[in-house]
Order: structure tokens, then sequence, then C-alpha cells
């Protein structure tokens, strides 16, 4: 009988084109898979959605628990960078402050309440109120967009 495969917690950095595409392609199927199915969401049904051996998702995402996080931290990223992105486009047409304000509260508040964003969002809780790795859940609300360009600042502190 074969060994189980070892599943690590801390996965490989896999670098490169190939593995970031990889990556992307994994996400995109963990979140269709976690929307449709919750946390019940088979590993190997992701990895077939995804068109990856399961052993491949191990090795980007070390474990469920991890790219469930990845996948809250990628929509959270996602809904986030359309808001700011559309926000610096209107700033850059017009000198309006407040209509540009008032479509980013409109656009974040639309994306925050996408069909697919509510699911995941309901699952987060599901899973934060049951789960020793709250903490990590948490940890997703803070995405990685770069800061608008509003807020950059020109001049080194």
């Amino acid at each position: 009988m074969p060994a189980p495969i070892q599943r690590s917690e801390s996965p490989r950095v896999l670098a490169g084109d190939r593995a970031a595409r990889k990556r992307q392609v994994i996400i995109q199927a963990a979140r269709s898979a976690f929307v449709r199915d919750g946390f019940d969401a088979a590993m190997d049904a992701i990895a077939a959605e995804a068109g990856v051996s399961k052993v491949t998702v191990y090795n980007h995402y070390g474990s469920k628990e991890t790219l469930f996080v990845a996948v809250i931290g990628d929509a959270l990223q996602d809904a986030l960078a359309d808001a700011i992105s559309g926000t610096a486009q209107r700033l850059e047409e017009s000198d309006d402050l407040r209509a540009a304000l008032k479509w980013t509260a409109h656009a974040w508040v639309d994306s925050m309440t996408s069909p697919d964003m509510v699911a995941l969002r309901r699952l987060v809780a599901a899973k934060s109120a049951d789960s020793r790795n709250s903490a990590q859940l948490g940890a997703t609300t803070a995405p990685t967009t770069p800061a608008p360009p509003w807020r950059r600042s020109s001049t080194a502190s």
C-alpha cells in the first residue's frame, strides 16, 4: 500500500509565470467550489476543476485551510482593486471628489454584496466560529493592493 500524501501546512514557494498561472487557476476553481459546496469542497474536485493534480494544489497551498484563506484574500483584493481603479479613473477625469467617493462607496458595496462574496463571507463566519485558526482568516481582510494614487506620497519621509 502506498504511503499517504504528506500535506505540509507551509507550502513550497513556487515561482515563475507558469506557477503564477497555476495558482490563479487553482484559486478560481477553489472559489467556485467553496461557493458551491462550502468548506466541504473536496480537494480532488478543486484539482479536477483547475485541471491540475491534487499534489499540485498541495504543493502550492499546503492545506485546504491555506487555500481557503488565499481564496478569501483574492476575492477581497479583486473587490478593492476594482473600486480603487475606478475611483482613480474618475479622479483623473474630474475634480469632483464627492462624486468619486460616492462612486467608490457604491462600487465597494456592490462588490461586497455580490452573490459569490456573500457566500464566501458566510463561509468565513461559519468557519471562524468553529476554527482554531480564525486569526488567520481575519488576516485576509488586509488585501495587498497598492495604495491608491491620492494616498501615495510624492516625497520620501
